[in-house]
């Protein structure tokens, strides 16, 4: 019982945050980070490395890797955590583990144990997740795609 009042009160933080009105232009990037801003908010899918037959990068990890180079980077993907859908914000939290890791072990715990399904792509592999174990890969490292930083 213990373990479904959490579920419940995790996934009605995540809606109320979905509610904040933010956008690309008040974090101020410029054009290619708001494009890329965008991008991960409204993210269909969840999926790093290669995915598909040609091995491909997808929309929201390309996005990720202009975002991260925003002088903002840090406030945008704050703000991404409070208005992506549920597959943008696993792109942030990518970044933020790869970047920013004390953000990410602030923020992390609140997405741990989140049911929410989404789909998620990992090599030719087309599947559907909990946040919640997307989270737990995202933790060990098994989507850290981002150069590192210099």
């Amino acid at each position: 019982m213990e373990k479904v009042i959490k579920n419940t009160i995790a996934m009605v933080g995540m809606l109320l945050l979905s509610g904040v009105s933010s956008s690309a232009k008040d974090v101020k990037l410029d054009a290619a980070g708001e494009k890329a801003y965008n991008t991960i908010k409204t993210a269909s899918y969840f999926g790093t490395g290669g995915i598909g037959r040609g091995g491909t990068i997808s929309q929201g990890e390309l996005a990720l890797r202009i975002l991260v180079k925003q002088v903002n980077a840090e406030s945008a993907l704050e703000s991404l955590l409070k208005v992506a859908n549920p597959a943008g914000r696993m792109y942030v939290l990518v970044g933020l583990k790869q970047y920013y890791p004390a953000v990410f072990a602030e923020v992390v715990p609140q997405y741990q144990s989140v049911k929410t399904k989404l789909r998620s792509m990992r090599g030719c592999i087309a599947d559907i997740k909990t946040v919640a174990s997307i989270v737990a890969e995202i933790k060990k490292g098994q989507h850290d795609v981002l150069p590192k930083r210099k």
